[in-house]
C-alpha cells in the first residue's frame, strides 16, 4: 500500500484525548444498552412459561 502524501497536522495529544474519550462514550453506551434491555428482559421473563 502507498504512504500516505498528505501531512497529519493533528496534535498526538488531540487524537489521544478524542481515542480515550470516544473509548469511554461507547463504553457508556454499551453498558447502557445491556442495563436497559436487562431490565425489560427482566421485566417481561420471556424465558418462564406462563401456564
Amino acid at each position: 500500500m502507498p504512504d500516505n502524501p498528505d501531512k497529519i497536522t493533528a496534535p498526538a495529544e488531540l487524537v489521544d484525548g478524542f481515542r480515550i474519550f470516544t473509548f469511554f462514550t461507547t463504553s457508556v453506551f454499551w453498558l447502557s444498552l445491556a442495563l436497559i434491555l436487562g431490565a425489560f428482559w427482566q421485566k417481561l421473563s420471556p424465558d418462564l412459561s406462563t401456564n
